[in-house]
C-alpha cells in the first residue's frame, strides 16, 4: 500500500509515495476517567497473572472497538462500540480507551519497536531476537510480547535484506526464520500461520531430512537449511507490516 507524503524541498512543495500501513491506534477520552462501561461487553479480563495488555486483546479481537482498563485492579473490559455517557457508572481507576484505524508509513510502524530494523526497499521490519540460543516457544513468546513473529521472507527482496543484516552484524549466527514442515521428510512448507510457503532459497543440499524447521546458514552465505526444532537456536522476528 502506498500514501503520499509532503515535504519541502528547496522552498517548493514535493508528494512523494512511500510504503504505508493501516495500523490500529488507541485514543484515551479523558472525559471517561472514573467511568467504567456496563452495556455491550465482550469480554472481561484480569491482567493480574497475564503478560497480555489489554490493548493488544482488543487489537487482536476483530469484534473490539474499544476497551476500559482498570490499572488499579488491572482489569479489563472489551466492548464491542464507542460509548457515550449515558452508558457508563463512575467507578475509581478506570480508562477508557477508542481504537481507530490510522495510515502510517511503514518506517513510522517499524520505528515504534526497538531494536527492529527497517528496510525500505523490502518493507521489512525485522531484528535478531538474542545471542543467547532458547528454546522456540521460548522464542515465539519473546516476538508475540513486541507485537511480532517469526521472521517470513517471501520473497528474493527479502532475503537479500535479511542476508545484508545479519553479515554486517550477526555474522556468526545461523537464525531459525518461520517455516516448518508437518512430515519431516516431506515437501510441502508452512508458515505458523498455515500459509504455505511459494518462495525458498536453500542452500546445496538442502533441506536434510528428519529436520522440519528453516534456518539461515553462515556456512552457506545465510541461504536456507534445514534445522531441529526442538533444540536451542537463534531466531529473527519480524512486526509485520501488513497488519498483526
Amino acid at each position: 500500500m502506498f500514501c503520499a507524503t509532503v515535504t519541502f524541498i528547496f522552498g517548493t512543495l514535493v508528494t512523494a509515495p512511500v510504503f504505508c500501513v493501516e495500523v490500529y491506534v488507541f485514543t484515551e477520552m479523558e472525559s471517561f476517567t472514573n467511568t467504567v462501561g456496563n452495556i455491550n461487553i465482550i469480554e472481561r479480563l484480569d491482567l493480574r497473572n497475564s503478560s497480555t495488555t489489554c490493548w493488544r486483546l482488543c487489537h487482536r479481537n476483530s469484534e473490539c472497538s474499544s476497551y476500559f482498563e482498570n490499572m488499579i485492579t488491572e482489569e479489563c473490559r472489551l466492548i464491542s462500540t464507542n460509548l457515550t455517557n449515558g452508558e457508563v457508572v463512575g467507578e475509581t481507576g478506570w480508562k477508557y480507551f477508542v481504537k481507530m484505524r490510522r495510515q502510517v508509513p511503514s518506517k513510522t510502524r517499524c520505528l515504534s519497536h526497538a531494536g527492529f530494523s527497517f528496510d525500505e526497499e523490502a518493507n521489512l521490519c525485522f531484528k535478531f531476537l538474542t545471542e543467547e540460543k532458547i528454546y522456540r516457544p521460548a522464542a515465539r513468546e519473546n516476538c508475540t510480547a513486541a507485537g511480532g513473529r517469526f521472521l517470513q521472507i517471501k520473497s528474493e527482496m527479502q532475503h537479500n535484506a535479511v542476508v545484508k543484516y545479519m553479515e554486517t552484524l550477526y555474522p556468526n549466527y545461523s537464525p531459525i526464520i518461520d517455516g516448518r514442515r508437518p512430515d519431516n521428510d516431506g515437501t510441502v512448507w508452512t508458515f505458523e500461520d498455515d500459509e504455505a510457503l511459494s518462495y525458498f532459497k536453500w542452500g546445496q543440499g538442502q533441506p536434510e531430512n528428519n529436520r522440519n524447521c528453516i534456518g539461515l546458514s553462515k556456512e552457506d552465505d545465510f541461504n536456507w537449511a534445514s534445522a531441529t526444532c526442538s533444540k536451542r537456536n537463534s531466531y529473527l522476528c519480524e512486526v509485520p507490516l501488513d497488519g498483526i
